[in-house]
């Protein structure tokens, strides 16, 4: 396994330090990067991980926007039970119910094991999101969002 974190952090010389030890598994450590690096990222990696602690106070008040990148890249989403990500992905993404180390790590094994039918998972993932989230769904939500009236209420 190797691991590819980006962005910004509140340990970035944490993360460098594991970065420069060459330990296994493998921490790439890249920091903040333009889109073209962080898509160049994406497209070499198999899984994309979210990994916001359930019950947090960010837990049901903000999405996991990285989903949906991971999701568009054709990766392979593994996301603890927050927000909306099992609700849009349903069976197309692997859900941590608990704020554990060993549950992740157990599910890792897992995907490097059985490649093939997490693949499938991915491939669901993908089709889940494009169908939930395409422009012209969003476009038709939007529209109906804003300017359809409620009968009930307006008349």
């Amino acid at each position: 396994l190797e691991f590819h974190i980006t962005g910004n952090s509140v340990e970035p010389e944490y993360l460098k330090r594991i970065h420069d030890e060459n330990l296994h598994p493998f921490l790439h450590y890249h920091g903040r990067l333009e889109q073209k690096g962080y898509k160049d990222i994406l497209n070499g990696c198999d899984v994309g991980l979210s990994l916001k602690p359930i019950g947090g106070i960010q837990a049901n008040t903000t999405f996991p926007s990285k989903v949906l990148e991971y999701g568009e890249a054709g990766l392979l989403v593994v996301s603890t039970d927050i927000s909306d990500v099992k609700q849009l992905f349903g069976d197309g993404a692997v859900i941590l119910n608990a704020n554990d180390m060993f549950c992740l790590v157990e599910q890792l094994e897992k995907i490097v094991k059985d490649r093939e039918v997490y693949r499938e998972i991915a491939v669901l993932g993908q089709e889940m999101l494009t169908k939930a989230c395409s422009e012209d769904v969003v476009l038709q939500d939007l529209s109906n969002f804003l300017f359809k009236r409620n009968t009930e209420k307006n008349g």
